[in-house]
């Protein structure tokens, strides 16, 4: 991590949709803040929210949900010291606390009984040290869902409107390059030799990664001057529209990460609609594109194929307590769990085999499901176990 603010604890309290949610960010062992996190847990469990929450609570910029009386207690890390900052959703002045707070006597009523924004500043009296608190909206995010793409709050666009721009700006770095004292006695060929091997603005990294995300379907793409096409394995171009929506979607993501390297990545129904080798080569696709420090991940998941890149730590799952509210906790699986340990302890979809005994009455034929659950527990291979995962998956859907 940089020396920038980080974000190491979020709370949520009186939100309508989130009635009361703690988010620790970072490390149980060393209590370093993670740079990645993975939320995971059933359909309308409330992940996108705590998404969207976190995203407004780091940024500053609000996305969807109505505001109501919610608000949010975040613990940030800056040059090295801790500090709580307090602030409403609905955008108005917050507060500054010293994380002092966190061993009061009136920390417990967080979770019983959350007290209004308003009288955090008598709770907390002996630890308040500002009646502000700063925003955090020179953070630099990447926002991403099904339905929008979003580069610090504003859309860049459609997949063709990106790839436009994108090659608008290499054909300028060219010229530009073209033009430089040192080119000036070389032929065009040998200057776009050089430009291809040393530019950034060349864009070799969003070549490999696009390259990364079509080539199970058989397509390249090629850079040539200022045109880009997709082709097959035979040469021919193929159309934009050809592409499936979800690939479509995944090459604009890609795209905007490996062109804002050191943005915070919010990324919601990570790996819905992939194939299941793209859904397990994502993250670390995000990962290689990457700034060398500075840039978080946060990711919302049903995929099992994507959580299973993220280590334990970074995994949360949303669980119903006995009273059937729903709290977050770690996952407890190991760091070298197969995927199929993992689909039992944070999904739920493999269970144990029952115990046999000698007498007992011979059990009808498993269904189509239970073959595919004993398939994956028994599966050696990656690709063919990430198929059986993508045919569960598809089974348990409505």
């Amino acid at each position: 991590m940089s020396d920038a603010p980080v974000l190491k604890r979020l709370l949520i309290l009186r939100d309508e949709r989130l009635p009361f949610i703690d988010l620790d960010l970072t490390d149980p062992e060393t209590g370093s803040p993670l740079d990645e996190i993975c939320l995971i847990g059933p359909n309308a469990c409330g992940k996108s929210t705590l998404l969207a929450r976190l995203h407004e609570a780091m940024t500053g910029r609000s996305r969807w949900m109505e505001l109501g009386e919610a608000y949010f207690l975040a613990k940030w890390q800056i040059e090295g010291d801790d500090l709580y900052f307090a602030k409403p959703f609905d955008g108005g002045e917050g507060l500054c606390f010293r994380p002092a707070i966190e061993s009061s006597s009136e920390w417990a009523q967080l979770g019983q009984a959350p007290p209004a924004f308003e009288d955090l500043r008598t709770l907390f009296a002996a630890d308040l040290v500002l009646e502000a608190s700063p925003g955090f909206g020179s953070i630099q995010s990447l926002w991403c869902d099904p339905e929008h793409c979003l580069v610090d709050g504003e859309s860049p666009g459609d997949l063709t409107a990106f790839l436009e721009l994108s090659l608008h700006e290499r054909q300028e770095a060219f010229h530009r390059f073209l033009r430089a004292p040192g080119n000036r006695e070389k032929t065009v060929a040998e200057v776009e030799e050089t430009f291809e091997a040393t530019s950034p603005l060349a864009l070799p990294h969003l070549r490999e990664a696009w390259n990364r995300l079509l080539a199970p379907s058989g397509f390249h793409l090629e850079l040539v001057g200022d045109e880009a096409r997709f082709v097959d394995r035979s040469g021919s171009s193929v159309a934009m529209d050809r592409l499936a929506p979800s690939l479509r979607r995944a090459l604009l993501q890609v795209g905007l990460a490996a062109s804002h390297p050191a943005a915070n990545l919010f990324l919601d129904e990570a790996g819905e609609g992939m194939h299941p080798s793209l859904a397990l080569d994502l993250l670390p696709l995000f990962r290689s594109l990457a700034a060398a420090q500075g840039e978080r991940r946060f990711i919302a998941t049903n995929c099992p194929l994507v959580a299973s890149r993220f280590a334990p730590a970074a995994r949360i799952r949303f669980v119903d307590d006995d009273e059937g509210s729903v709290t977050l906790a770690r996952s407890t699986a190991t760091a070298d769990a197969p995927i199929a340990t993992i689909l039992e302890i944070d999904f739920g979809l493999v269970e144990a085999a029952p115990a046999t005994h000698a007498n007992a009455p011979i059990a009808p034929a498993p269904s189509n499901s239970s073959r595919l659950k004993r398939a994956i527990r028994e599966a050696d291979d990656e690709g063919e176990l990430a198929n059986l995962i993508d045919e569960v998956i598809s089974i348990r859907k409505p």
